[in-house]
């Protein structure tokens, strides 16, 4: 009766063991992917001088909001705190590579404009649309640093930010200090008599 008991402790310890790997492989790859679509964002001329704001969002918006929806969905076989934290690091995940993205050392592929900028808002109001209609709760707060960044940058909404919070607030500096990560990446649009000479 005790051995056999040791054996079902023993049983159930390597169960939980090879549960566990098995998760944390499925975290891996499915951030591994996230990291090769969104690899994809790094080719974009985000700095465009002659063209307007984009009407929809770019291509790898869509392979990422595909590949997301059928990884989603092939995850519902899983526990119920697994099948909500891999949506949520999936989108916490692509928030961050955005973030860096605009933040990254000055170089002319990382220079961004208006116009860039309005297109990466299309990319995120499609990834923010995705995020409601999955049934994990609030998965769609996971971009709010970068739709509060895209707000400040596009429409001056630093005061509705401020009224909101104090000034000292965590959430209002972090935000006030990812607004200066990104400054030095600004490129001002030309304007068509600057761009004649």
């Amino acid at each position: 009766d005790r051995l056999t008991r040791g054996r079902c402790f023993k049983a159930r310890q390597l169960f939980r063991q090879t549960q566990s790997l098995c998760q944390d492989t499925i975290f891996k790859l499915v951030n591994n992917k996230v990291d090769q679509l969104m690899a994809l964002a790094l080719d974009i001329n985000w700095a465009p001088t002659h063209t307007p704001p984009r009407d929809a969002p770019h291509p790898y918006t869509g392979d990422l909001v595909a590949y997301l929806n059928t990884t989603f969905e092939s995850l519902r076989f899983m526990p119920p705190p697994v099948r909500d934290k891999v949506p949520m690091a999936c989108c916490a995940r692509i928030a961050e590579l955005w973030l860096a993205l605009l933040s990254k050392k000055p170089s002319s592929e990382s220079k961004f404009n208006l116009v860039g900028v309005c297109n990466l808002e299309r990319d995120l109001t499609a990834l923010e649309a995705f995020a409601e209609d999955q049934p994990v709760a609030q998965l769609v707060r996971a971009f709010q640093d970068v739709r509060r960044l895209i707000s400040l940058v596009l429409y001056g909404e630093i005061e509705g930010v401020v009224k909101v919070k104090r000034i000292d607030d965590p959430l209002v500096g972090g935000l006030l200090v990812k607004l200066v990560d990104i400054l030095p990446n600004y490129q001002p649009l030309r304007r068509s008599s600057e761009v004649a000479t």
